[in-house]
């Protein structure tokens, strides 16, 4: 925490003359509860940078760890920049470049955790698993990693606040 303005910077992704504190994520559940129709994420500083897949057919992969990424950032007020490429290899679930699944990469994260992609960066490829080469683990999803919502607007808030 900088002692200076009392917030946590956020992780290796965010501009370091920026920070999200507990009371920026209560600020967006307060939001939500006054029916603010509108709310950017990338103000609250809870989105990564947009990232390229290229080729690779591992949007199943980009969308699980940009969800995981934001889940994380809101609920601690720390954004970190995860891999997509450690889905893509080691999700034998799904088909590395060949597609896959988003409740399958979850699935995936809650057994083996999250990585840095400054660890295990992207290639554009699939390639043999790795990720019993690195140690650091920043997260665990928990229980399956994802949970269904019901279409509405009040289901859509309490899920956001768990």
């Amino acid at each position: 925490m900088d002692t200076t303005t009392g917030c946590t910077p956020v992780g290796p992704v965010g501009n370091p003359s920026t920070c999200v504190s507990p009371a920026s994520t209560t600020a967006v559940y307060e939001a939500y509860d006054a029916g603010v129709a509108n709310i950017d994420w990338r103000e609250r500083y809870v989105v990564s940078d947009v990232h390229d897949q290229g080729r690779c057919g591992s949007c199943y992969a980009f969308s699980t760890i940009g969800a995981a990424e934001s889940a994380y950032a809101i609920k601690t007020g720390e954004l970190y920049d995860l891999s997509e490429q450690h889905v893509v290899d080691c999700d034998t679930v799904s088909y590395g470049c060949d597609g896959g699944w988003q409740k399958a990469a979850s699935g995936y994260l809650s057994q083996d955790g999250t990585i840095l992609d400054s660890e295990y960066p992207y290639i554009d490829g699939s390639q043999a698993c790795k990720s019993t080469e690195v140690a650091n683990r920043v997260f665990t999803l928990e229980g399956s990693g994802y949970s269904s919502v019901q279409k509405s607007k009040a289901a859509f808030k309490e899920a956001i606040r768990t």
